[in-house]
């Protein structure tokens, strides 16, 4: 495995957080699949309704 070098104590701090959230994150998902599920969920009828929002602004104008 690569050694890294970090310039600062911050980065090392940083880093060393980041990979501790992300062992929690897939820890939690991996005893909980259905978690991923309704987040799968959610997200899709978030994005749905973006869509749907978009949407709207872009119909044409009919002139009569």
């Amino acid at each position: 495995m690569k050694r890294k070098f970090y310039e600062t104590e911050r980065e090392k701090i940083v880093t060393a957080d980041l990979i501790g959230l992300n062992r929690i994150i897939f820890g939690v998902i991996e005893a909980y699949p259905e978690i991923l599920k309704i987040f799968s969920y959610i997200l899709e009828h978030v994005l749905n309704r973006i869509v749907e929002i978009r949407s709207s602004y872009h119909k044409p104008k009919v002139k009569i």
